[in-house]
């Protein structure tokens, strides 16, 4: 083939164009037949991998200890997380132990339901997990506030408190100004007694000040999420988001706590990305298939070879993708932009071809005649291009990213694919429509003509 190159005589078999322009209907009508199943395939198993870490080789030293550690950890593998937040830790966590508790009962959805904390030992021996500076600390806290819960154990109503407020203001030794503890207690009542007359839900930490916590953000509690493996559950990230939301509803989490649901977790992002990329990808490509379409009626100044060129295009653009899905099955979030890739570089070859098929027809050829002389006139120069085009593809397959190595594989290949198209339906097409028996008037530069 290379020596045919060197002496610059058409590659492509003399029989192929002519067996091509004999039977272009059936030709074209069998090549409909097999995208049309290829696209039915791919539509049906059509998928996209978002997971970023998924992207990395499994043979990465930091990727085998990550493998190792979610064989011991599997409720850490890939959770979906549900935080819960609201302006106190008692609320949180009544409402995230109300939350786990009802989703607990939806077995046709989770495998496991796991909240942090939400477990008889660490209420009882969640204090030795402190520093001893820490417990210390906390042991005289509590010290400290011992007589004050001690009287307020007795009564614990509102009238109660203020009771024991009184008596401790009337204490002659106790200075006011001077007691950081008893200023935050009123201004945290103020607070609460400033929001609940505006008629809004907010509760006064009790933990936060006997722990003086100086923190004052938001307090979270989390809730871990495993759904169940079953490929029937189609988007189970989806699953998982309405099935929180109805239950937080439904247990009037925002009216009863204050608190705010927020879900997060690797599989809420992919969902969320995936939702992102199917969106932006499609508007990036029907943009650059609008624009290519453009620029190919102002250069060609005609609609059939437009449409010529598009459909070829669009089958090519079938082809690679059903390769993708039957090779590896799906694509990732970096393979998925080859699309817009492939409509920049793939109407090249269709240029390339009408280009020279209007100048051999303006020649005095005949439509069949120029149809052939153009392939076998840019066969060789697309040949090259194509093997070139996809040697600079197929460098990224040896990567461990996995994401540019499958991009490189479906782009490479796809030159081949688009090439194949430029050499069977393009000229099909050509052929069944009919030509242009008028030519635009040459566009002129300085008094001086030139050729469209």
């Amino acid at each position: 083939m290379f020596k045919y190159l060197k002496k610059t005589t058409p590659c492509l078999p003399e029989w192929w164009i002519p067996l091509l322009l004999k039977y272009s209907r059936n030709l074209l009508v069998l090549i409909l037949c097999a995208t049309g199943v290829l696209l039915f395939f791919t539509i049906r198993n059509f998928k996209v991998n978002t997971d970023l870490t998924g992207m990395l080789s499994n043979d990465l030293p930091f990727r085998q200890v990550l493998l190792k550690f979610h064989e011991e950890f599997p409720r850490l593998v890939r959770p979906i997380v549900v935080v819960v937040e609201g302006n106190s830790p008692e609320q949180a966590r009544q409402a995230r132990n109300a939350l786990a508790g009802h989703l607990r009962r939806e077995n046709t959805l989770f495998s496991s339901v796991y909240a942090p904390g939400d477990d008889p030992f660490f209420d009882k021996n969640g204090l030795l997990y402190l520093s001893p500076e820490a417990l210390e600390q906390q042991a005289d806290n509590l010290a400290e506030m011992q007589p004050f819960l001690a009287l307020l154990s007795h009564d614990f109503s509102l009238s109660g408190l203020f009771t024991i407020l009184e008596q401790v203001v009337n204490q002659d030794d106790i200075s006011i100004k001077n007691n950081a503890r008893l200023i935050r207690l009123f201004n945290d009542l103020g607070q609460t007694f400033h929001m609940v007359g505006q008629g809004k839900n907010y509760h006064m930490s009790w933990q936060d000040l006997m722990l003086e916590k100086s923190d004052t953000s938001p307090e979270n509690q989390f809730i871990l999420l495993q759904t169940i493996v079953d490929p029937q559950i189609k988007n189970p990230a989806k699953q998982t988001i309405k099935a929180v939301r109805q239950a937080a509803a439904e247990l009037h989490l925002k009216q009863n706590y204050g608190i705010t649901i927020s879900i997060t977790g690797t599989p809420v992002v992919n969902y969320d990305d995936m939702r992102s990329v199917r969106t932006d990808i499609t508007l990036a490509s029907l943009i650059s298939f609008v624009l290519v379409g453009i620029i190919l009626y102002l250069g060609l100044g005609s609609f059939r070879l437009v449409f010529s060129g598009l459909a070829t295009l669009m089958t090519g653009l079938v082809w690679t993708i059903g390769f993708a899905i039957l090779v590896i099955g799906q694509l990732n979030m970096i393979s998925v932009t080859f699309v817009v890739l492939f409509i920049g570089l793939g109407i090249d070859f269709s240029i390339q071809i009408s280009l020279r098929y209007k100048e051999f027809f303006a020649a005095g050829k005949d439509h069949g005649q120029a149809i052939a002389e153009a392939v076998n006139a840019t066969f060789n120069t697309l040949l090259i291009c194509t093997i070139s085009t996809a040697i600079g593809f197929y460098v990224f397959v040896p990567t461990a990213y996995i994401g540019v190595s499958e991009l490189g594989l479906i782009s490479g290949t796809g030159m081949f694919f688009i090439l194949f198209a430029n050499l069977t339906m393009l000229p099909t097409l050509m052929n069944l429509i009919p030509a242009k028996t008028t030519y635009p008037v040459p566009f002129k530069v300085a008094g001086q003509s030139l050729p469209c």
